[in-house]
């Protein structure tokens, strides 16, 4: 595989109403330009994206995004307290998606 991706911090918390963002660091080690798109997985996709929402990187480079997680002002889906995971962010070279990078993190 030739890209990976960290989510920062892995684990983060967002009251109905409120915004949190999350870094995304993804890094191409390959030896061609990757143009990497996102997936949002898990229980909380419906709240969060992923900006920009396409990243180009040259071998060797590393580059970074946001994911602002929007949390419904009504949303009941789980006590405050208790962790949601949003479970990952699938991150898709374009031209290798079948080597997809999935950095997990609540």
């Amino acid at each position: 595989m030739t890209t990976s991706a960290r989510l920062e911090p892995p684990a983060s918390s967002v009251l109905p109403g409120e915004e949190v963002r999350i870094g995304l660091e993804v890094r191409n080690s390959g030896e061609i330009v990757e143009a990497y798109h996102f997936e949002v997985l898990g229980a909380a996709a419906e709240w969060c994206t992923v900006e920009p929402d396409l990243l180009s990187l040259y071998p060797g480079t590393t580059g970074q995004g946001l994911r602002p997680v929007d949390r419904p002002r009504g949303d009941l889906a789980a006590p405050s307290r208790a962790p949601v995971p949003f479970q990952a962010v699938r991150v898709l070279a374009a031209g290798a998606e079948q080597d997809a990078a999935v950095p997990e993190g609540r």
